[in-house]
């Protein structure tokens, strides 16, 4: 695998990317899947990825079918009743109660939401990797503490020695360190003399020279009221990273209230990112789709297992906010339409309700193509690809 990883990183990238999404797409479904079962709904077909169909797998005794479909970005569950008929068959879902088809509709995102509450407990009972620098974690939880470069001033020693975001600083001098604030301590002390960094990047050691000399900064650069500093340095904000790991029952509560803290940042980043395309008609250049997610999986995948999973419970949440939305052609906006409904008396024309259904999903699949051909653009995969071709 590394061989192959080595000679072919976008193949290993697309796979990994694939596996990824299969796992978050499977276990949404399911939660659909189940409470139509539980329900007593019928089921028609379990489909990953999006029609047209490319294979049916397997079709189980109940009249399952398991397909595989040629747009590998979602998944679906088929209930009998979906498209309105078979209103007065008992296992019909139009024929089950609001409540219930709200459930059925709900179930996938719930899912992702225990997903990703499983995925941030096992990460924290097995050791996460986190920025220690202003967090107040009891020591008997943080083993392993590095030093790690957050940040680089241009046209400075450090900046001229080519260090690195993301650097991890293991010695001084040949000296390990591993407390940020000490290794302030020797280069303040340093000024015009040259310091030799032991330098961990990518899996690789490497050693950097340079000379600490005085260095003005500002500490709060918004704030106009902030006067500069003047200090012997070589130019990089650093920070403490280690890793924290909790017994089970701490680790539990930790990935429970995560959970709902990272699901409020992905809500507020989506109310900016609605905000910014209502009032400012532009779409920030940090929004990614398929490609971004693909490139990330590969990076994150290089990291360690540990990343991968942290990565997973954050795309699950994604995953969750986004198909809870009121839109048409997700569960939200399926739940929408039970819940006029309910309120109203009586379902809006099902043709309608399709039809708007069928417009939203083709919608979505144009702005999904528009975002992957600016990241195609942003990642210049058409060279790599051209590359991965000729070799």
């Amino acid at each position: 695998m590394c061989v192959i990883a080595k000679k072919f990183p976008m193949v290993v990238t697309l796979i990994i990317f694939l596996l990824i999404l299969s796992v978050l797409v499977i276990v949404h479904e399911m939660g659909h899947f189940f409470t139509a079962k539980y329900f007593g709904v019928k089921v028609d077909e379990f489909g990953i990825g999006f029609p047209p169909k490319a294979s049916v797998v397997h079709t189980s005794k109940d009249g399952v079918k398991w397909t595989l479909n040629w747009l590998p970005l979602g998944g679906f569950v088929k209930f009998k009743g979906e498209d309105g008929s078979g209103k007065d068959e008992p296992d019909s879902f139009v024929h089950k109660s609001p409540w219930k088809r709200v459930v059925i509709l709900s179930a996938g995102v719930v899912m992702n939401l225990i997903l990703a509450f499983i995925l941030l407990t096992a990460g924290f009972s097995i050791g996460w990797p986190q920025d220690l620098t202003n967090a107040t974690v009891p020591k008997q939880y943080v083993k392993n503490e590095q030093v790690i470069v957050i940040y680089v001033e241009k046209n400075t020693p450090a900046y001229t020695a080519g260090i690195e975001v993301g650097d991890i600083i293991e010695q001084v001098n040949g000296t390990q360190i591993s407390d940020h604030s000490a290794l302030q301590s020797v280069i303040e002390k340093s000024g015009g003399i040259e310091v030799e960094l032991g330098i961990a990047r990518a899996g690789e050691r490497i050693n950097k020279k340079l000379i600490p000399e005085n260095i003005t900064f500002t500490p709060d650069k918004e704030n106009v009221d902030v006067k500069p500093i003047e200090k012997i340095g070589i130019g990089v904000a650093l920070g403490k990273l280690g890793v924290v790991q909790y017994p089970i029952h701490k680790a539990l509560v930790i990935g429970f209230t995560n959970t709902g803290l990272y699901a409020g940042k992905i809500v507020a980043a989506f109310y900016n990112l609605i905000k910014d395309i209502i009032v400012h008609r532009t779409v920030s250049q940090n929004i990614g789709g398929p490609v971004t997610i693909a490139v990330l999986s590969g990076k994150v995948a290089r990291l360690g297992f540990i990343h991968v999973i942290q990565f997973i419970a954050l795309l699950s949440l994604n995953l969750a906010i986004i198909n809870i939305l009121p839109i048409p052609a997700l569960d939200g906006g399926r739940v929408l339409f039970v819940l006029i409904e309910k309120f109203k008396g009586r379902a809006v024309s099902i043709q309608v309700e399709n039809s708007i259904h069928f417009i939203g999903f083709w919608l979505l699949i144009l702005v999904t193509i528009l975002i992957t051909v600016r990241d195609i653009q942003k990642f210049q995969l058409w060279d790599k690809v051209k590359n991965f071709i000729v070799s």
